[in-house]
């Protein structure tokens, strides 16, 4: 024990039993040590689940922060959806005063009727025009002044009804507008706005996609990786697993996308950019985006920064 930094025998053997080297017994006879053999594949494999099991939790945190930040987005929109509401006319109760006159309607005469009111002379059309009751939306052609007077007399009903029609009128010429405007676009080579749409499906073949359904957890499929190689009907793919190359039917809403290191190729699964491919430039994982530098076609070389989900890494050929 001289060369070592032990004082006793007995004090080393009680360090073997500490740290579980050695199982040590005290009996009346002396000490009894027993060799602990430990497997070496045994220790590596419970390594491998420790290091699996603190990547799952860094995966569900990630999970739960973009499932947050997905809710915080539907919110927002649906307060500016809510704003844009208020701003139409609502539909109010119809409320009439004892003053109120009643409400009139004209409808207008023939042509043949009124060649034979002419026909009749001045004193007759005098008669009609003063027996004719007032428009009910103020479209008469007699000047400024009588078109006063009668939206005067307009009831609150006409006054909606007027109103509700110019926002129609309004919303129609808006449309309309948007609509040229489009077009003009299409035409000019900008490309069809239902292309550029977000769509609901996103699965393309040759990505790698990570597989999140818990009812394939007893099977040794949950969140593990595995390369699209076929999709089907849209929404279905068939999925080669990358350990064991076993290939899965999986729909995509049990898919989540795969973000490559920084510099690996990447392929844009939706959003305007569909279908172009780029390099990973680097992320912000405050934001949960992702910077792609585009390669080829009219992109080349354009710097977007995407969602998470809008983004997969390439398989490698």
């Amino acid at each position: 024990m001289n060369s070592t930094k032990w004082l006793t025998l007995t004090e080393f053997v009680k360090h073997l039993g500490r740290t579980g080297q050695c199982k040590v017994d005290e009996t009346e006879k002396g000490w009894f040590i027993t060799l602990i053999r430990v497997d070496p594949a045994k220790a590596l494999s419970d390594a491998e689940k420790l290091k699996r099991e603190r990547q799952e939790e860094e995966e569900e945190e990630r999970s739960a922060r973009l499932l947050q930040l997905q809710v915080e987005r539907a919110r927002k929109m649906a307060r500016t959806d809510g704003a844009a509401d208020d701003e139409a006319p609502l539909n109010t109760e119809l409320q009439r005063g004892e003053a109120d006159e009643p409400i009139k309607l004209s409808l207008a005469a023939s042509s043949a009727a009124a060649a034979r009111a002419a026909a009749a002379g001045d004193s007759k059309a005098a008669a009609a025009a003063r027996a004719r009751p007032a428009p009910l939306f103020g479209d008469d052609d007699d000047g400024g002044q009588q078109q006063q007077q009668q939206h005067k007399k307009l009831s609150k009903v006409g006054q909606l009804v007027q109103k509700e029609l110019q926002e129609k009128q309004r919303r129609a010429a808006a449309a309309a507008a948007g609509a040229a405007s489009s077009s003009g676009r299409d035409a000019g080579g900008g490309g069809s706005s239902s292309s550029k749409a977000r769509l609901d499906h996103w699965l393309h073949e040759g990505i790698v996609v990570k597989v999140m359904s818990k009812a394939l957890k007893e099977q040794g499929y949950y969140k593990q990786k595995g390369v699209v190689d076929k999709v089907i009907g849209k929404y279905v793919a068939e999925v080669a697993m990358l350990d064991s190359g076993d290939v899965l039917r999986i729909d995509q809403a049990e898919l989540e996308t795969v973000l490559p290191s920084p510099g690996g190729r990447v392929l844009v699964v939706n959003g305007p950019y569909r279908g172009s491919r780029g390099s990973l430039l680097g992320i912000d994982a405050a934001k949960y985006q992702a910077e792609v530098e585009l390669r080829g076609g009219q992109y080349d070389g354009k710097a977007v920064w995407f969602e998470y989900e809008d983004i997969c890494k390439l398989a490698s050929k």
